[in-house]
């Protein structure tokens, strides 16, 4: 598309297929958007925590292969959606059957697979066999991960919440559902740092507060609440995730992000969560 044809009086709606980013975005060569079984992973720079997945904890000056990805079919690469996320410590791969890998640093279970060992070489994330992820993000110790059902899932470290409100395998979502709408209305969000809270971005002053039902201890998230919302502290045991558990599942959420201790989700229906510091 020529340069012309892209320039947009600032006063129209900006259409997404319309704009520069979304023009390419949505004409991404095929091996882009459906990468062939032989696409080669290339990694470089800091490797002391072996998130390059090399399994070496020098740094690597110049591209290598990684070459336990070699003969792995990625996810293509969509509007929102990329095959290969990279944080700081730790990396985060997706495969093009919705598989999550993960590997790296994982002293607070940012890896997802059960445990805080060291992960050399990419390993898939078990606790999400059958679900089919189209998105994850990397924050500063938790991740976050979207299926293609616009559920979210959560992991990693949790003493600010950032993980969200974390269903119990035994606690039926009708319970968070229940939440959300009794705390509809509310005027104000609270802001206590390491406190959960989340906004309504859609104009109608909506906040649910973030605050788990009934108070008390958490044994998810790992903290000690009092019947005014205060935190009380974390318990050390209990305040890390290791494995992906369901995330806020009253919302049906389109996209995710982590910020360090943070956590932003977008809505189908255009609303903007937040939870965490």
């Amino acid at each position: 598309m020529p340069a012309s044809e892209m320039t947009r009086d600032a006063s129209q709606t900006l259409d997404i297929p319309d704009s520069p980013v979304g023009y390419h975005c949505l004409n991404v060569p095929s091996w882009v958007s459906n990468p062939p079984i032989e696409a080669v992973v290339f990694a470089w720079g800091a490797s002391e925590d072996h998130q390059l997945g090399l399994d070496t904890e020098d740094n690597i000056d110049s591209p290598k292969v990684v070459e336990s990805l070699l003969g792995l079919k990625f996810m293509g690469r969509s509007f929102v959606g990329c095959p290969l996320i990279g944080g700081s410590r730790n990396t985060l791969a997706i495969d093009a059957e919705g598989g999550l890998w993960s590997w790296g640093w994982n002293d607070r279970g940012t890896l997802g697979h059960g445990h805080r060992e060291l992960q050399r070489k990419p390993a898939q994330v078990e606790a999400l066999a059958g679900v089919r992820i189209v998105q994850a993000a990397i924050g500063g110790w938790h991740c976050l991960a979207l299926s293609d059902e616009g559920q979210v899932y959560c992991w990693g470290g949790n003493e600010y919440q950032q993980c969200g409100y974390v269903a119990a395998e035994d606690e039926p979502e009708q319970q968070q559902q229940d939440w959300q709408t009794s705390n509809a209305g509310t005027a104000t969000a609270k802001s206590d740092p390491g406190l959960q809270n989340s906004v309504d971005s859609s104009g109608n002053g909506a906040v649910a507060d973030g605050y788990c039902p009934g108070g008390g201890v958490n044994e998810v998230n790992g903290y000690v609440g009092s019947s005014n919302g205060a935190n009380m502290g974390v318990l050390p045991r209990a305040r890390d995730i290791l494995v992906p558990r369901r995330c806020m599942p009253g919302l049906k959420v389109k996209q995710v992000a982590c910020g360090g201790m943070n956590s932003v989700v977008l809505t189908e229906g255009g609303e903007v969560w937040t939870w965490g510091e």
